[in-house]
């Protein structure tokens, strides 16, 4: 259980408890485990799909509705979804398994090439 986390100051009281809670939920050497998992799936960028597959399975062992949806020879997203009566708000949660950062160590070191996004500045 994650116990030694603060949540931000600006938490309201309701936001606070809910942060509490979360926290509690967290098994650390489960979240160790699955860490260790994941990083040692191979996964460069335009090569995710094994990674994408990996997090489809695991949240298809948590009881959520688990997809993985191709958009690409190798490249895919892992899809989670709690279906609910429709009254409550969605929550999207997107964290991308790619990381942004290429180019080669050169005279000038490495690069970090955007790719024209002015989201990601």
């Amino acid at each position: 259980m994650l116990t030694d986390f603060t949540p931000p100051e600006h938490f309201s009281p309701e936001q606070r408890r809910y942060f509490a809670e979360a926290c509690a939920t967290v098994q650390l050497d489960e979240l160790r485990l699955r860490t260790q998992e994941a990083v040692n799936i191979a996964s460069p960028v335009g090569g995710e799909a094994s990674l994408a597959a990996y997090f489809v399975d695991l949240l298809g062992t948590t009881g959520l509705d688990a997809s993985f949806q191709r958009f690409g020879l190798d490249r895919g997203n892992a899809i989670g979804r709690r279906r609910g009566d429709g009254s409550g708000p969605s929550l999207l949660l997107y964290a991308p398994f790619d990381m942004h950062i290429s180019g080669a160590a050169e005279e000038d070191g490495p690069s970090l090439d955007l790719g024209g996004r002015p989201d990601l500045l």
